[in-house]
Protein backbone atom coordinates (compact mmCIF):
# COMPACT_ATOMS: atom_id res chain seq x y z
CA UNK A 1 0.00 0.00 0.00
CA UNK A 2 1.54 3.17 -0.93
CA UNK A 3 2.06 5.98 1.80
CA UNK A 4 -0.71 8.41 2.40
CA UNK A 5 0.37 11.97 1.31
CA UNK A 6 0.34 14.60 3.40
CA UNK A 7 -2.42 17.68 2.81
CA UNK A 8 -0.52 20.73 2.31
CA UNK A 9 -1.26 23.38 4.98
CA UNK A 10 -3.54 26.58 3.68
CA UNK A 11 -2.58 29.50 3.95
CA UNK A 12 -4.30 31.62 6.78
CA UNK A 13 -4.10 34.72 6.92
CA UNK A 14 -2.62 36.07 10.33
CA UNK A 15 -2.54 32.48 11.94
CA UNK A 16 0.08 32.12 13.94
CA UNK A 17 1.76 29.70 11.52
CA UNK A 18 1.50 32.24 8.96
CA UNK A 19 3.17 35.01 11.15
CA UNK A 20 5.94 32.78 11.86
CA UNK A 21 6.95 32.05 8.13
CA UNK A 22 6.26 35.33 7.29
CA UNK A 23 8.93 36.47 10.21
CA UNK A 24 11.22 34.03 8.85
CA UNK A 25 10.90 35.22 5.63
CA UNK A 26 11.56 39.20 6.73
CA UNK A 27 14.72 38.07 8.69
CA UNK A 28 15.85 36.41 5.25
CA UNK A 29 16.49 32.98 7.63
CA UNK A 30 17.21 29.88 6.06
CA UNK A 31 15.08 26.80 7.50
CA UNK A 32 18.65 24.97 8.23
CA UNK A 33 19.33 28.70 10.25
CA UNK A 34 15.75 28.48 11.94
CA UNK A 35 16.86 24.72 12.89
CA UNK A 36 20.32 25.03 14.21
CA UNK A 37 18.84 28.25 16.52
CA UNK A 38 15.91 25.79 17.92
CA UNK A 39 17.92 22.02 17.74
CA UNK A 40 15.71 20.97 16.08
CA UNK A 41 15.74 19.07 12.43
CA UNK A 42 16.19 21.25 9.46
CA UNK A 43 13.45 19.09 7.70
CA UNK A 44 10.66 19.57 10.07
CA UNK A 45 11.23 23.85 9.64
CA UNK A 46 11.63 23.38 5.97
CA UNK A 47 8.40 21.27 5.32
CA UNK A 48 7.01 23.58 7.90
CA UNK A 49 7.78 26.98 5.56
CA UNK A 50 6.58 24.96 2.14
CA UNK A 51 3.42 23.90 4.23
CA UNK A 52 4.05 20.59 3.44
CA UNK A 53 3.35 19.61 7.39
CA UNK A 54 2.44 21.51 10.89
CA UNK A 55 4.32 22.27 13.80
CA UNK A 56 3.63 20.42 17.03
CA UNK A 57 3.80 22.41 20.07
CA UNK A 58 6.98 21.61 21.25
CA UNK A 59 8.52 22.35 17.99
CA UNK A 60 6.37 25.72 17.60
CA UNK A 61 7.79 26.63 21.30
CA UNK A 62 11.14 26.19 20.24
CA UNK A 63 11.22 27.76 16.74
CA UNK A 64 9.42 30.95 18.76
CA UNK A 65 12.03 30.55 21.41
CA UNK A 66 15.13 30.34 19.17
CA UNK A 67 13.51 33.40 17.07
CA UNK A 68 12.87 35.58 20.42
CA UNK A 69 8.73 36.09 19.61
CA UNK A 70 6.43 35.79 22.34
CA UNK A 71 2.71 35.10 21.92
CA UNK A 72 0.64 38.23 22.73
CA UNK A 73 -3.24 39.08 22.99
CA UNK A 74 -4.17 41.53 20.76
CA UNK A 75 -7.51 43.57 20.55
CA UNK A 76 -8.10 42.44 16.74
CA UNK A 77 -10.03 39.34 17.76
CA UNK A 78 -12.02 39.08 20.73
CA UNK A 79 -11.24 39.39 24.15
CA UNK A 80 -13.83 37.56 26.30
CA UNK A 81 -15.71 34.47 25.33
CA UNK A 82 -18.99 34.74 24.61
CA UNK A 83 -21.43 34.17 27.86
CA UNK A 84 -23.54 30.49 27.29
CA UNK A 85 -26.79 30.18 28.21
CA UNK A 86 -26.94 27.42 31.23
CA UNK A 87 -28.17 24.01 29.85
CA UNK A 88 -30.85 22.59 31.73
CA UNK A 89 -30.23 19.64 34.00
CA UNK A 90 -31.69 16.83 32.30
CA UNK A 91 -31.81 15.02 36.17
CA UNK A 92 -33.96 18.02 37.29
CA UNK A 93 -38.24 17.73 36.44
CA UNK A 94 -39.37 20.27 34.77
CA UNK A 95 -41.16 23.22 36.37
CA UNK A 96 -44.56 23.13 36.52
CA UNK A 97 -46.34 25.75 34.45
CA UNK A 98 -48.99 27.84 35.20
CA UNK A 99 -52.59 26.92 35.08
CA UNK A 100 -55.70 28.39 34.57
CA UNK A 101 -56.00 31.20 37.71
CA UNK A 102 -58.84 29.44 39.40
CA UNK A 103 -61.76 31.67 41.46
CA UNK A 104 -63.10 30.05 44.93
Amino acid sequence: MPARKARPARKTPGSISQQLRDIIKARGMTAYAVAQAAEIDPSIVSRFLSRERHLSGVTLDAVADALGLELRETRRGRTTAPKKEPRPNPVDPPEPSPGPASET
